[in-house]
C-alpha cells in the first residue's frame, strides 16, 4: 500500500485567490438570498391566482342561481 498523495500539490498559479474566493462566495450568498425571495414571492402570487379562481365558481354561481334558489326554498 502506498501513502502517496493522489494527486501532485498545486503550483502557486493555480491556488485560488482567498479575496476572489471571498468575494465570490458573497456574490452567491446574496443570489441565492434573491431566489429565495423570488420563489416565496413566486409561490404567494400562485396561492392568490388560486384563491381567486376558487372564489370565482361560488360568487358566479351565487350571482345566477341565488335569487330563484331564494324563491324556491322560502
Amino acid at each position: 500500500m502506498s501513502t502517496a498523495p493522489l494527486a501532485a500539490p498545486l503550483a502557486a498559479s493555480d491556488r485560488l485567490d482567498v479575496r476572489r474566493f471571498d468575494s465570490d462566495r458573497f456574490r452567491s450568498a446574496a443570489s441565492r438570498g434573491r431566489a429565495i425571495v423570488g420563489s416565496i414571492l413566486g409561490n404567494i402570487a400562485i396561492l392568490a391566482v388560486l384563491g381567486v379562481a376558487l372564489l370565482v365558481v361560488p360568487v358566479a354561481a351565487a350571482l345566477a342561481f341565488g335569487a330563484p334558489l331564494l324563491e324556491y326554498l322560502r
